[in-house]
């Protein structure tokens, strides 16, 4: 089992009239997996991290210089068992990780369709009417929830429980994001 020590450290002498002087460190049990790698972002979401790891702690930096290059990353969400009919009211067995505004991609789901309103723990409102009539036990894809956006040359270290997949996107052009993942638990 390794350990992990990261420190924070802040300090700013004229960010008005308090000095902010702030150094946090902490210890982090490593004791499964260290992945380290590098990966060239496009404008359409991908798989950055799937749900194939246990408890983690991730570190993740924009490596562009340039400024329109945001990369986003969040998570995506497929669900089984959807059942709608020629209306905009789908059910679910669960509503738990969709959200407002998200994009829906499934069959006779409109183009362009989202998230207008979530209901209830098992409804949802699209913001178009399926189409193809009476359809059950289908599976639907909803797009990315925004968890962190990174500006060039930023970067964040965040824990990461492992269930959820982590996607990521660029807002313009290629750049790089490198990602470092730290297993807590084997």
């Amino acid at each position: 089992m390794a350990t992990l020590t990261p420190t924070l450290t802040l300090t700013c002498a004229d960010g008005g009239s308090d000095a902010l002087a702030l150094s946090v460190t902490d210890s982090l049990s490593v004791a499964g997996d260290v992945k380290r790698f590098t990966k060239v972002m496009a404008t359409t979401s991908s798989d950055l991290l799937a749900n194939t790891y246990n408890k983690s702690y991730v570190f993740v930096q924009n490596k562009s210089t340039t400024a329109s290059e945001i990369i986003t990353i969040g998570k995506k969400s497929t669900v089984g068992s959807a059942a709608y009919n020629n209306d905009p009211t789908i059910d679910l067995a669960s509503t738990a990780n969709i959200s407002f505004g998200m994009t829906v991609t499934g069959t006779g789901i409109p183009g362009g369709a989202t998230v207008l309103s979530v209901t209830d723990t098992n409804t949802f409102e699209l913001s178009a009417s399926t189409t193809g009539g009476s359809l059950s036990s289908q599976t639907l894809t909803f797009g990315m929830e925004d968890f962190i956006k990174l500006g060039a040359g930023e970067f964040a270290f965040f824990p990461w429980d492992g269930t959820e997949n982590l996607d990521a996107l660029s807002a313009d052009g290629t750049p790089t994001l490198e990602v470092m993942v730290f297993e807590a638990t084997a």
